[in-house]
């Protein structure tokens, strides 16, 4: 709704499930992932011509449904589903693995929190690592241009744009993984990528999560929380307790 005219304008969508739209920087287009029957897929509506379109890309939100546009409005950035055989898929979907479940422990005695639907097996490592690879993708919204990839698939748990358009603040999980505690709290690389996917620097290795002191606001020794400001071309601002993350 145009506050000046007030003139409403109704986008075409499909009836269908909505996630997540947002404004173009430059405010001409908007963007919305759609849910399909076969995957999520982003669809653009542009403001000027009233054109609807359907970017090929389907989204991967098995971390979290996430997108961003591009600095100049003119592409979106994106986690890209990757096919089975990219990722090493388990050959069967069986909940039975095919080897022990084997943890291991460092000695040391820690408070651990009970938690639902954890990793039990190697079977669940591999379906996990299968769903939740992605493919940091550019994807042009005009159609004209082919999408490209932004390095090699990841655990991808988020990105970000930097506010200059020229760097990807890069988080994503590592291995081994852990079955007591959630993925988020598993072992997670931050990184600061360009455009391309060429590594221009690791922030920090951020281990497994699972020796936190006890209570809800408990958080890690070390670096954390990494995001760009707001106000400058490409800064990194970062979290670092000085209590030995003890509430």
């Amino acid at each position: 709704k145009d506050l000046t005219s007030l003139q409403e304008l109704t986008i075409p969508l499909p009836a269908a499930n909505l996630f997540e739209p947002q404004w173009s920087p430059d405010a001409s287009k908007i963007a919305v992932l759609v849910e399909e029957a076969t995957a999520l897929y982003p669809y653009v509506y542009d403001l000027k011509s009233q054109k609807l379109s359907k970017l090929s890309a389907a989204v991967n939100a098995a971390l979290g449904m996430q997108y961003q546009w591009s600095r100049q409005s003119d592409a979106l950035i994106l986690p890209a589903v990757v096919t089975a055989s990219s990722v090493n898929a388990p050959a069967t979907t069986d909940a039975v693995s095919a080897a022990p479940a084997i943890q291991q422990s460092s000695g040391q005695k820690s408070a651990v929190r009970t938690y639902q639907d954890l990793l039990q097996n190697s079977a669940d490592e591999a379906k996990f690592s299968q769903f939740a690879t992605a493919q940091l993708s550019r994807v042009p919204v005009d159609g004209n241009q082919a999408a490209s990839k932004i390095g090699e698939p990841v655990l991808l748990s988020s990105f970000d744009v930097s506010p200059d358009g020229q760097l990807l603040l890069v988080k994503h999980l590592q291995k081994p993984f852990s079955y007591q505690v959630p993925y988020d709290a598993f072992p997670t690389r931050v990184d600061v990528w360009d455009l391309t996917g060429k590594l221009v620097k690791t922030l920090a290795n951020i281990p497994l999560q699972d020796k936190l002191p006890q209570g809800f606001d408990a958080v890690i020794t070390g670096p954390r929380e990494h995001s760009w400001r707001d106000d400058a071309p490409a800064t990194i601002v970062y979290a670092e307790a000085q209590d030995g993350g003890d509430m």
